[in-house]
Parts: structure tokens; sequence; C-alpha cells
């Protein structure tokens, strides 16, 4: 009976580990922390992508900083929301001595805005100062006349801070143009989000907190205050609105069909 010659095991080599590219985040501006990334290490005091290593530990890749140009540059090209906020702060707080504008990310977005908040820091008497900002983008679906109420937006939140002291009410930084339309810069007013999940936020009763606000905003005196278009009943203010379909064949059938 032939005999199976026992083969010598060979040199088994590791797999090359697979390295992770920083995802591209559309939202917010990509994330840079050496916590979330461990191929993020600091070398010379800079950060670097590090794809391997020389033999005297030293690290082969791309710094940190030429990332988040890349990043930026990429973003701009694909009119990322973060990256325009982005170039707005750079270009509001130019004028203040050494200014770096943080990592961009995005707070939320509505029928009017799209709302991104970034930390912003600059040097006074040899001092670091730092504080954080929110650009009020208008949305692209946005309604084309939202530029004109810019301006009185500036001028109510004035009115509405002077009246009310039970609520922060932001001031009105700057007011940009941008191509999509006026954008709001503003200081970024920090809160504790509302769950209103039963039992998930216990001692809060989030309603309650709701009604509270609103009962602060409808307490202020806004008589004084001259609006450009107001009017006396939510009805009126219904049937305004429902004159852009006046001229519609399906409305004027309808009107018939209910004598």
């Amino acid at each position: 009976m032939a005999k199976h010659r026992k083969r010598t095991p060979k040199t088994i080599r590791s797999p090359r580990k697979r390295v992770k590219t920083a995802p591209f985040q559309w939202e917010s501006e990509p994330t840079y922390d050496p916590e979330d990334h461990e191929e993020i290490v600091e070398c010379c005091g800079e950060l670097y992508w590090a794809v391997d290593f020389t033999g005297a530990g030293f690290p082969i890749g791309v710094r940190v900083s030429e990332m988040r140009e890349m990043d930026e540059r990429e973003a701009r090209r694909r009119n990322a929301g973060w990256a325009e906020a982005k170039q707005l702060l750079r270009d509001v707080f130019s004028d203040r001595p050494d200014v770096d504008i943080g990592r961009v990310i995005k707070i939320g977005e509505g029928l009017s805005h799209e709302v991104f908040a970034g930390n912003v820091e600059w040097t006074v008497h040899q001092e670091r100062q730092s504080e954080t900002y929110a650009v009020c983008l208008p949305s692209r679906d946005a309604d084309p006349q939202r530029c004109e109420r810019c301006a009185r937006e500036r001028l109510l939140l004035d009115h509405i801070s002077r009246q009310t002291i039970g609520i922060r009410v932001p001031k009105i930084f700057a007011v940009v143009p941008t191509q999509r339309g006026d954008a709001i810069v503003r200081p970024y007013l920090r809160g504790i989000p509302l769950n209103f999940r039963s039992g998930t936020q216990p001692g809060v009763r989030p309603p309650n907190v709701v009604a509270e606000v609103a009962a602060a905003v409808h307490a202020i005196d806004v008589s004084d205050f001259e609006l450009s278009k107001s009017y006396p009943t939510r009805r009126a203010h219904a049937e305004a609105v429902m004159t852009v379909f006046r001229d519609l064949p399906e409305l004027a059938e309808f009107a018939q069909w209910t004598g």
C-alpha cells in the first residue's frame, strides 16, 4: 500500500488588509476622526490616512487636510449643500483674523430652508475664540418670493426678541445672496431634541414644552409691527392663497356643476 507523503505546509501570507475608503456624505461634511477610522494616524503633528507604513514606521498615504479639500471640491461639483454653506461661512467671516471653519453638518430641512451648522474659530488678542453658526440655505423647491421675506424676517425676529425673554430668539447675523436666493446666517442655538414617544424622556412632557413655547409666541404683541400682508381671519388668508387656482378650467367646471 502506497504511503502518502506528508506535505510541508507552505508559508501562508496574511491577506492584505482591505483599506476602507472614507465615505462621501452628501448631507453633511465627512468626518475624519481617528476614533472612527483606524486608518487615520498622526505623524509629525498631522493626520494621515495611511494605506501602509515604511520600515521606520512612517505612514504612507494622504494627509487628512488634503482629503478634506478633495471632498469639498467634489461636493461643490455636485452642488452639495454643506459645501455651499461652508464657503458662505468663509465669506461672511473673512474679516476675522486666522478664521477657521470646522466641520459643517446638516441640521434639518423644511419647505423653505436647508439648515446647516458649523463651528467658526478666530483669534482675538492671541486667544482662540469660537462660536457655532447656522446657515439657512433656500430649499431647491422654495417659493421664489421667499427672498423678499428675508428682510421682513430679520425685522420680525428683532421685534420678537424685544418683546419676550421667555424663549431664545435667534438674531440674524447676515443675509447673503446666493444662486438659490438669499441665505441667512445666524448663531446656532443649541437645545435638547424632544421625543414624542411615550416614556422615552422621563420627567419631560414634550407636548407641554411645545405648548409653553407656543403660548409665549402667541402672547407677543405685534399690533405695532407693520406687516406687508395680513389677513383678519384664517379663512381670508386661505381664500387669498387659493386665488392661484382661479384660472384652472377644472375649477370653473366645478363652479358650474355646484351652481
